[in-house]
């Protein structure tokens, strides 16, 4: 079961699961901004409004594209770690399941593998420093696409693959992602916070059991913080969305008791969590040194007695 499924779950192992969590979770209280404003607050001030009436499917999709767009944008202001953001596993995987459901069609499946090159392409230039965000909107709109067939049962696909990877982009979900793309570079690029000197790892594993658990939703890791993308229009304190980042936290830290960690942050420290919340600009820190160390541990290890019955 994944992890977000052990948080929804009704059933008497997840119940137990989320138990150990509610027990740890930091209050709203503990939680800072960047900006001054009070975290989860209606002091927010809505910046990228969402397009209207978008259907489910649609709502997920802008979180995927704008996640990964977020990520090229960091790669390009740093100095390290640009190699990392161009491999796009996820959306590869979808180009896999989508040319094998294919089946005989070598042209349209040529097509399909030729268009995920030419689209990595553009967004490796982008991360060198050519091109403009507006102009690899389409690549990443197309590797979102891929990314979020991965995730999907292959029962509720599209019936018409490739019709529907190689679509036009829909205007009101190109202009949407061009709003919050246009928040957070002021927010994390122009305000210095992403620089040449700040060390960044995308998507990262943190540990074995996380990563069997299909990821604790972590977008990247920058100096010292795990923040994780946010796009709903509301805000506030969500426990399920704290007990996710929080749970993920605790396998990372149960990773790095083993002999032989997993996690893929190596020597680098985590000093915070934050959410980043895209249509209003704001990040809401988690400081984990001001957290007791005796509940953090304790919660860790509820939680490895939890994954080892």
């Amino acid at each position: 079961m994944s992890l977000s499924g052990l948080l929804k779950g009704c059933g008497e192992r997840e119940r137990a699961f989320q138990e150990i969590l509610r027990s740890f979770l930091p209050e709203p209280k503990q939680f800072y901004t960047a900006s001054g404003h009070k975290a989860f607050s209606k002091e927010y001030q809505l910046r990228a409004p969402a397009a209207q009436a978008l259907e489910r499917r649609d709502v997920a999709f802008v979180g995927t594209a704008f996640t990964n767009l977020a990520e090229v944008m960091v790669a390009r202001a740093v100095e390290r770690g640009k190699r990392a953001v161009l491999s796009f596993p996820l959306a590869f995987k979808g180009l896999e399941l989508a040319t094998e459901k294919l089946g005989s069609a070598e042209v349209v499946k040529q097509q399909l593998k030729d268009f995920f090159t030419a689209s990595v392409l553009k967004v490796e230039r982008f991360v060198k420093g050519g091109e403009s965000i507006e102009k690899i909107l389409p690549a990443c709109y197309y590797l979102s696409k891929l990314e979020q067939l991965s995730g999907l049962y292959q029962d509720v696909w599209p019936k018409n693959i490739p019709a529907y990877l190689k679509a036009r982009e829909q205007r009101e979900l190109v202009a949407d992602l061009e709003r919050l793309c246009g928040v957070f570079n002021h927010v994390f690029i122009q305000s210095g916070l992403a620089g040449g000197k700040s060390r960044a790892v995308f998507r990262p594993s943190l540990g074995r059991l996380s990563d069997e658990l299909g990821g604790a939703g972590v977008s990247f890791y920058l100096d010292g913080t795990l923040y994780y993308m946010k796009t709903s229009q509301t805000y506030g304190y969500r426990w399920r969305e704290i007990a996710q980042a929080v749970s993920g936290y605790l396998l990372y830290l149960l990773d790095c008791g083993q002999a032989r960690p997993t996690h893929a942050l190596g020597e680098l420290r985590v000093e915070r969590l934050a959410f980043y919340q895209a249509r209003f600009g704001e990040i809401e820190y988690l400081d984990l040194s001001r957290l007791d160390s005796l509940a953090i541990e304790t919660a860790a290890q509820n939680l490895k007695a939890f994954f080892t019955k």
